[in-house]
């Protein structure tokens, strides 16, 4: 599990009464030398990571200051957790002796009994030691006393704040309780925290100590002891030192939480758990605001994201003080995404991992999935709601606290005679767009988005897009673009003159890489009314393409077809060992008309010599590849013809593979995906060694399947010479309604000759 132990000050705190930003002293500089120095060592160099580590150690023990070049990083302790079973002895001598508790300190149990809190009144570490009044009475550990109790002041806050955060995190979350710090002299089961001196900037540490068992390492806590000094005084800490109390106690608190959930069982110095810094920091981070809500320390980070709100969110690489930022998006998560307080999404994804170890990412989705959302639509709401902070905040959008935050700002997007614009989106990421009706006049605006497509292995929705429609006078608007697939979608406008502009928000759901989106538009009227019908072609040479077209419902704007020359475009198909039979025919409509029409297209060409069929097929580009269409294909006359349906506009053509494409494919070929309900309908499932397929619906209920060879079901599932046809109906032979389904394709995996199993998502459309 990976996350940062330390947290640092390192921006300007906007708090809610202030009119321009703190002029405090900020440590950004400590920061920036903490990064120059990491990932020096790599993590499975063992002894170079104790290098590196040992003269921040040996400083801490002797009392003098860490210099930056000596200082940790912010996940080193993580990375020494992860390594434990691998350090040298005379390493783990070293790091328990310079995390031990100081033999000199004191000790106050705090009111609930679930905390150690160890301070001293002399030399650097020092506490004022003011006592006027304590906590707690019997069977009530809230209660303040106005009496000394004999204990001081901070001590006594310090302990109230840990009390709280356990019984937040604790009792009200039900989280994991922490593995306590032992050792031969602190022998009982509380967790320990110490009070002293961390340096400038920081509000606390929790350093682990050795794993327990398969789930758990131990932890301790260390708590600022001073916050009297220029640096905080950007906060108000200086003035009221409780409030520095209040937000680092919850903080650490959960680290040590954190840790204690964690799967120990390391192999080849690599953690399994997957939780990024982003994620772990992010979730402290929210506990401040839930534990005290009235100190907004988490404002400081928010320009981050403000400032650029195109930046990857939940980022697996980053380690830099945009981890804290994504408290926004953890807030967001828990405030609006959690169907109940006993059902909280943070909550869900922690247990999701504790209970069964899993990849992060997998987990947001299946989490995602468990409160009925994609969690790229989550992604994109987070997105679009945070448009709606500042003076523009809205009464139920976005977080609590919008109000208090910043505003993030845009500018219109030139359009040239095509009226596309293509943008990359970064994973995990927003891009905008915006334009305004002078840009783009009409009574209807039909914008159409078209993303890149993700990698094949990828069998997830990757992309969300939505419109802010801005209003002269009365409320805005928030509208979701319509999607046809993963990389297709529309939005209409009616009376876009009426509106002040439109701020498009694309969001890109694939953590592995960026890609790119692109938004066009048209306003025009309705050129094809429901049920009426036509036929379009286009010719090139002896090339022909045609589309036969059916409205089922009301479409604006037109379908284009003209014959393309793009050179990198059969240059892609060469480096595919695609040939082409016959010209590039660029198909373009709105969007929208994926499923709002029923089209079908012939592609017709001249062949003097009688190919294989197997070897040929009807390509689309789509995004930066040729992907097959489906389709049929046959040879008359000395004449090619395909057939396929339209799905979603692009560049088509035939293409003759130079090897065969059963052959050529890494594993298993499904096409036409998406495909349409009509009469003797179906989707191909093609490979090498196909075994067996099942079909299942959106919700697990299993709609199809068969044992090749068997063909238990024919009214379902047929089966061909290389693998199985789906003919869109369940085990009984009836149509199955438009929507997602997916499909399990178990073939025999060449070297150990058992079976192998591949998922692949499928569209069924109207």
């Amino acid at each position: 599990m990976e996350f940062s132990t330390r947290y640092l000050w390192t921006g300007l705190l906007l708090l809610v009464i202030a009119a321009e930003p703190s002029t405090a002293k900020v440590n950004s500089s400590v920061f920036h030398s903490m990064q120059s120095s990491r990932k020096v060592v790599p993590l499975e160099s063992v002894q170079a990571l104790e290098d590196r580590l040992r003269p921040y150690l040996e400083r801490r023990i002797n009392h003098t200051p860490a210099t930056a070049q000596n200082q940790l990083n912010e996940d080193d302790l993580v990375m020494l957790a992860k390594v434990w079973n691998k350090l040298s002895a005379d390493f783990k001598q070293l790091y328990l002796q310079a995390t031990q508790i100081p033999s000199q300190d004191a000790f106050y149990v705090s009111p609930s009994g679930h905390f150690e809190v160890y301070y001293t009144t002399k030399g650097q570490d020092k506490i004022n030691a003011e006592d006027n009044y304590g906590f707690g009475s019997p069977g009530n550990w809230r209660t303040k006393n106005s009496q000394p109790n004999g204990v001081p002041d901070y001590v006594d806050e310090v302990a109230w704040d840990l009390d709280s955060a356990w019984s937040m995190e604790i009792g009200r979350f039900q989280y994991i309780q922490p593995v306590p710090y032992t050792d031969a002299t602190h022998t009982s089961n509380r967790s320990k925290v110490v009070i002293g001196s961390l340096g400038e900037g920081y509000y606390g540490e929790t350093f682990p100590g050795a794993p327990v068992g398969s789930h758990g390492i131990s932890s301790q806590i260390e708590i600022n002891n001073d916050w009297s000094g220029p640096d905080w005084a950007g906060t108000g800490y200086d003035t009221i030192p409780y409030n520095g109390a209040r937000v680092t106690c919850p903080h650490e608190f959960f680290h040590t939480i954190q840790y204690a959930m964690a799967w120990s069982q390391f192999q080849d110095d690599a953690a399994p758990d997957s939780f990024p810094l982003s994620w772990t920091e992010g979730t402290a981070v929210m506990m401040e605001g839930l534990a005290f809500r009235y100190v907004y320390d988490y404002i400081q980070y928010t320009p981050g994201y403000f400032n650029d709100p195109t930046m990857a969110m939940l980022d697996p690489t980053d380690e830099s003080m945009t981890i804290y930022t994504n408290s926004l998006v953890t807030k967001f998560l828990h405030e609006l995404c959690s169907p109940a307080p006993d059902n909280d999404f943070i909550r869900h994804v922690f247990f999701s991992n504790y209970d069964t170890l899993g990849n992060f990412y997998k987990i947001l989705r299946s989490v995602s999935s468990s409160v009925g959302k994609n969690w790229v639509d989550i992604l994109n709401a987070f997105g679009t709601q945070s448009y709606f902070t500042g003076d523009r905040a809205l009464s139920g959008v976005f977080i609590q606290d919008a109000p208090l935050l910043p505003e993030w700002s845009f500018g219109y997007d030139a359009l040239d005679a095509t009226k596309k614009i293509t943008k990359q989106v970064n994973p995990y990421a927003m891009q905008i767009f915006a334009f305004r009706p002078s840009q783009i006049q009409g009574d209807t605006l039909d914008v159409s988005f078209q993303g890149d497509p993700p990698a094949s292995s990828v069998n997830y929705p990757t992309w969300s897009a939505s419109c802010i429609l801005e209003r002269p006078n009365g409320l805005d608007s928030i509208v979701h673009f319509a999607f046809a697939g993963n990389t297709i979608a529309s939005l209409e406008i009616p009376l876009w003159n009426s509106f002040q502009d439109a701020v498009i928000i694309v969001s890109n759901g694939d953590i592995s890489a960026s890609h790119n989106a692109t938004i066009s538009f048209q306003t025009c009227p309705i050129t094809y009314a429901a049920g009426s019908q036509d036929t379009l072609r286009a010719a090139a040479a002896s090339d022909t393409a045609t589309v036969t077209l059916k409205a089922l419902t009301d479409l604006r704007c037109s379908l284009v077809m003209t014959t393309d020359t793009n050179k990198s475009l059969l240059a892609a198909a060469t480096g595919s060992q695609l040939s082409p039979m016959s010209s590039l025919f660029d198909i373009s409509f709105p969007a929208a008309w994926s499923n709002g029409a029923s089209m079908g297209l012939t592609i017709s060409c001249p062949a003097n010599d009688t190919p294989t069929v197997t070897t040929l097929g009807l390509y689309v580009w789509i995004g930066s590849a040729w992907v097959n269409a489906g389709g049929a294909l046959s040879y008359i006359n000395k004449s090619l013809r395909a057939v396929a349906p339209v799905v979603q506009p692009g560049i088509y053509a035939i293409f003759h593979s130079s090897a065969s494409w059963l052959d050529s494919m890494s594993t298993v070929a499904v096409f036409p995906n998406p495909a349409r309900l009509r009469t003797n309908a179906s989707i191909a499932f093609r490979g090498k060694s196909l075994l067996e397929l099942w079909i299942y619906s959106i919700d697990g209920t299993l709609i199809a399947h068969d044992v090749y060879g068997q063909n238990s079901q024919p009214r379902a599932v047929a089966e061909s010479a290389n693998g199985f046809d789906w003919r869109l109906c369940n085990i009984s032979g009836a149509a199955v309604p438009p929507g997602v389904y997916f499909s399990r394709i178990g073939y025999k995996d060449a070297v150990t000759m058992g079976m192998k199993k591949q998922t692949q998502k499928i569209f069924v459309v109207p």
